[in-house]
């Protein structure tokens, strides 16, 4: 007896085979009232073309009443075919007990060796999850990020917006832990006081008895974070995350517009230097971001993300605090 909307060709044993295309589309997960095939069902119910052959099929997941229903109905035939009754002459084709389970769970494959089984071996129901939404496992990645900024001095106010961009990488442990870092080109700009400018890199080059007033100041530089990334939730395509770690600086570029009192007259200076300079672990990092996955392998990571300053910055050492919001594009390895 076949179901209803399933369709089924002929195996080369003659038996009916389900046709795997007219299987549910969206079946529904196994429940306390299902059960698994045995390894006695399998050798009943496997015939024809299947046998002697390693083969990879759906794992098929019985309803419970459905399959007492069934046995109860073998039963019978054994007793009929015992009494001699009609039933001799007219069995039902071994497979016609599988064409009528209900297949489902069609997202885990499981592997079947019958030859291993025809030889006494017991069959390993060996059940791996396909890959689904985010990465869940151990894999790197690496990805391209990029964003605006803003940036002030002990919260004296932002000035123009700056930018970050550069590449980001790192190693995804399992599917709460990663370890990121990457190599960011930024451009600040921020105004501050000049009592949060230290003179001492530049005194041997002003006139005696300068004040500085306040200062606008542009600084380039490159930035190195290292810091642990932790996934609060996750589910299906989508993942929310935050990550805390220390960033390095290797700055190549400043360029600063002074307001100075020399001699009791303001004056205005600009000022340009180009000596590297580099702070190790200069700032404390902490974000908070969405990860969304639009490919196989791909996401898109939206991110804001506060820099806290724990060295100053800049021949001033200026204690800049810096913000933003960096969008990404990641690539897992699989």
């Amino acid at each position: 007896e076949e179901i209803p909307g399933v369709s089924y060709k002929q195996s080369a044993a003659g038996s009916s085979i389900v046709n795997n295309s007219s299987l549910p589309q969206n079946p529904r997960p196994p429940s306390d009232n299902s059960i698994l095939l045995t390894k006695k069902e399998w050798r009943k119910d496997l015939t024809g073309s299947m046998l002697n052959k390693p083969i990879l099929s759906e794992q098929f997941v019985v309803v419970k009443k459905a399959f007492q229903n069934i046995s109860a109905e073998l039963t019978g035939n054994e007793k009929d075919n015992a009494a001699g009754s009609p039933a001799d002459t007219k069995q039902s084709p071994e497979g016609s007990v599988l064409d009528r389970l209900h297949i489902m769970n069609k997202n885990v494959s499981t592997e079947i060796n019958i030859d291993q089984e025809r030889k006494g071996v017991p069959v390993q129901n060996l059940v791996k999850k396909r890959a689904t939404g985010l990465s869940e496992q151990r894999s790197f990645y690496i990805g391209i990020a990029a964003g605006p900024s803003f940036n002030e001095v002990k919260q004296q106010g932002l000035n123009k917006p700056g930018f970050s961009a550069g590449i980001i990488s790192g190693y995804q442990f399992n599917r709460k832990i990663a370890v990121e870092t990457g190599l960011l080109f930024a451009k600040k700009t921020y105004f501050s006081e000049g009592k949060y400018f230290n003179q001492d890199k530049i005194s041997s080059s002003v006139p005696t008895g300068m004040q500085i007033v306040s200062l606008e100041g542009n600084l380039c530089d490159w930035e190195i974070p290292v810091k642990l990334k932790y996934n609060y939730w996750q589910k299906n395509n989508n993942r929310i995350f935050s990550s805390a770690g220390i960033t390095s600086y290797v700055t190549t570029y400043e360029k600063n517009k002074y307001l100075v009192l020399i001699n009791g007259i303001q004056q205005n200076m600009f000022s340009a230097y180009k000596n590297k300079s580099r702070s190790f672990a200069a700032a404390l990092d902490l974000s908070l971001g969405y990860e969304h996955k639009i490919g196989k392998f791909n996401s898109i990571r939206i991110e804001p993300y506060v820099q806290i300053p724990l060295k100053g910055m800049g021949v001033g050492s200026m204690p800049v605090m810096s913000s933003g919001l960096r969008i990404g594009l990641i690539k897992f390895s699989h």
